[in-house]
């Protein structure tokens, strides 16, 4: 009963937020409000600081993408697609020239100019969390509406970067100092209306918005951490749209008020192995690992959302080869691999699996490797202390997960390449042939090329088996019936920007 009664106080907090906000009309079930359409969206959380640059969570992206427009921006194929720059060329390896858009205008009236644009891409070398962008680039300078950017050394994943500037208004960044973050000025569709920081944000229509008004005319974002608890709102009708856990997904089919949408996620759940130590610097131990991993087994109790992948490379990318190298699930080959290692019974392997939460697909693969004679410990850390130990090296083996927003194929790539030790590639692998294929897709402006390599990357990655994927997963959205137009990205990101409400 405890469950029951927390998420009951947990929607009576949520209509206590509409009863207080103030400035707009909570929506009713039909996704009207005085005035106009409204719709209310639960995420799970709404953050201290509204600078997409500065807070690392998909939920601020969400709804300041309705409020910012960016350099340039990304698809739900990962395509590049035109932000306030409508076209872009690259002339040489180490230069893109970009067209800036005419027309594009500021919440407070102000015309977007070069300045601007020079300006959020000046600032990331203050911003730690986009900092690294900004390392890549030896300059930047405009003429006219033309905005080069320079760097200092070929990458083809950089222009894939820029999909993450977020275009500000410099003079009024200037004036209001720090203020600009919690009281954003952009060139998108909404302007903030709200903000009460952990609650809720609220968006307006902008009526003199370019590009024309959205049919959307209110959007207020609550946050509720609970993903069960934000389901619950979006059934009673005191949201429109939510996120629904894996464990509601047939619940949020079967009602007839309710449209459920499920998406391909990126995101890759891996085992990874530490290569420059014993015992996995073995090759042959490391294969028999991904030999006892019973993955599509382990689906029973990892969540009916979750699906066996072959390759960190995300499967709607044209990076991705589904190799007919790929370990499959085999006891038996995995013993006699250990037995060529020189395991036996006399001698068992044993080692440590560290994690940072408590996973039931661990204990699985624990008694997989017990029944071949493996003793393994598994360890759960603090996750600031798993991802110290995951950074210096300091682990045997280790299991976790991760995301890519913007379909850089170099992301996964990095997984293999001696260049990235204790950030992505988090085995400590190395391979002359990985570095070669590398470094090809990071230089080469032939996109058949940049595959190939990918592709040959991913064969190597399961003959050296550093580390081997294990799960993807999909995310699962309800959103009240009548409400089109709803973009899911498989990063995660949400767009209402065209959405409309016909209900």
């Amino acid at each position: 009963m405890k469950r029951v009664v927390s998420l009951a106080l947990a929607l009576v907090l949520v209509m206590a937020l509409f009863a207080g906000c103030g400035k707009t009309d909570a929506p009713a079930a039909d996704g009207t409000a005085a005035g106009g359409s409204a719709i209310t969206v639960a995420l799970s959380t709404v953050a201290n600081n509204l600078d997409p640059a500065f807070v690392n969570h998909i939920d601020c992206s969400i709804m300041m993408g309705h409020v910012y427009d960016n350099l340039i921006e990304c698809d739900e194929n990962f395509a590049l697609q035109p932000g306030v720059a409508t076209s872009w060329e690259q002339p040489d390896e180490l230069t893109y020239v970009f067209t800036i858009g005419e027309g594009f205008k500021f919440h407070n009236g102000a015309d977007l100019t070069m300045d601007d644009v020079l300006y959020s891409i000046e600032r990331l070398a203050n911003v730690a969390q986009m900092a690294s962008t900004y390392e890549k680039i030896d300059s930047v300078s405009v003429e006219g509406n033309t905005l080069t950017i320079k760097v200092k050394e070929a990458n083809t994943g950089f222009i894939r970067e820029l999909t993450e500037v977020t275009i500000m208004n410099k003079a009024y960044c200037e004036e209001v100092g720090e203020a600009y973050a919690n009281a954003p000025i952009g060139t998108g569709p909404y302007t903030v209306a709200s903000y009460t920081p952990g609650e809720t944000v609220v968006l307006s229509a902008w009526a003199d918005y370019p590009g024309g008004k959205p049919a959307i005319d209110t959007i207020t974002f609550i946050a509720i951490e609970d993903t069960a608890t934000r389901f619950m709102a979006v059934e009673a009708g005191d949201a429109n749209f939510s996120s629904v856990a894996s464990t509601d997904y047939d619940r949020a089919r079967e009602n007839e008020k309710l449209t459920f949408t499920e998406v391909n996620a990126t995101y890759t759940s891996f085992v990874s192995m530490n290569t420059q130590a014993a015992p996995f610097d073995n090759v042959d131990v490391r294969l028999a690992m991904a030999y006892a991993h019973n993955t599509e087994g382990y689906l029973a109790v990892k969540g009916t959302n979750y699906f066996a992948i072959d390759s960190m490379f995300p499967s709607m990318t044209e990076y991705y080869n589904s190799s007919d190298k790929a370990v499959k699930y085999d006891l038996e080959k995995a013993k006699a691999l250990l037995e060529k290692a020189g395991y036996n019974e006399s001698n068992p392997l044993t080692f440590t699996i560290a994690l940072y939460n408590d996973d039931p697909v661990m204990q699985a693969y624990q008694a997989d490797l017990a029944s071949i004679g493996v003793n393994v410990n598994v360890e759960v850390q603090e996750f600031g202390v798993f991802l110290d130990n995951m950074a210096n090296q300091n682990f045997q083996m280790l299991t976790g997960g991760w995301g890519d927003n913007t379909g850089n194929p170099l992301t996964a790539a990095e997984c293999y390449w001696s260049g990235s030790f204790g950030s992505q590639n988090i085995s400590f692998f190395v391979n002359e042939r990985c570095d070669e294929l590398y470094n090809t897709a990071k230089t080469t402006a032939d996109n058949a090329e940049m595959i190939a390599a990918c592709h040959e990357i991913q064969d190597i990655a399961w003959e050296e088996c550093p580390m081997f994927p294990a799960f993807g997963r999909t995310e699962g959205y309800a959103m009240t019936k009548g409400l089109e137009g709803v973009v899911l990205y498989p990063s995660g990101n949400i767009s209402f920007r065209n959405a409309s409400f016909n209900g």
